[in-house]
């Protein structure tokens, strides 16, 4: 049987927006786990050479490469989130960090540049500590895949985690706040005190385990 023309396949997300979570990434449909949600090529990439560069040089090599790329392009980096205080003069720093990923992946060897990126679509993914999705970047494609890592309802938000998901609910709080301003209230992170204990305590364990491995 022929496949249906492209025009009748159902989208798998649509882009909504709301006050508390601003322009994010919503399942049109009922997703299993396992699903290929998500394939682009990035905006704009950065060696992670340019972190610890003072925003300005940031900002003007972005406006650089922003004069370099074509309209439709430019626009999707510029309506991405920036903090509402950001200083125009630095507000492509500002806009690139609150939104990029890191391009790394784990076939990745030690003379491949250490690169981040964002994206059109991926960049609007909101975090959870337990997320439904997580991306992989093919560098010989020159894409990133976001795949679904558990079934996703209809109407779900697509989450990603932006921090170490082993890392305890103090250490992800500490390190969202720092990198990108905000408290986290994700499921994981609204477990009641003793829940949220235990649930470390399975997460050291899981990353003691992962340590071993690598080491071994």
């Amino acid at each position: 049987m022929a496949n249906p023309p492209t025009s009748l396949i159902k989208p798998i997300f649509a882009v909504k927006h709301s006050l508390d979570k601003g322009y994010h990434l919503v399942a049109t449909r009922d997703i299993k786990a396992g699903t290929l949600v998500l394939d682009e090529k990035p905006l704009i990439v950065l060696s992670q050479s340019f972190q610890n560069d003072n925003a300005w040089l940031v900002h003007t090599r972005i406006e650089m490469l922003l004069q370099k790329m074509n309209e439709k392009n430019v626009m999707d980096f510029h309506i991405l989130y920036c903090s509402p205080d950001a200083d125009t003069d630095t507000i492509h720093h500002n806009r690139f960090y609150k939104n990029c990923f890191n391009l790394e992946n784990q076939f990745d060897g030690p003379e491949v540049p250490r690169e981040d990126g964002c994206f059109k679509y991926a960049s609007r993914i909101n975090h959870a500590c337990s997320p439904n999705t997580e991306a992989t970047y093919y560098r010989a494609l020159g894409r990133q895949k976001v795949y679904a890592l558990k079934d996703i309802a209809a109407g779900d938000d697509f989450t990603v985690s932006y921090t170490n998901v082993l890392a305890s609910r103090q250490s992800r709080q500490e390190d969202l706040e720092t990198r990108y301003g905000f408290q986290c209230c994700c499921e994981a992170c609204s477990l009641d005190t003793e829940e949220s204990t235990d649930r470390d305590r399975r997460l050291q364990i899981v990353q003691r385990t992962l340590e071993s491995v690598h080491s071994s």
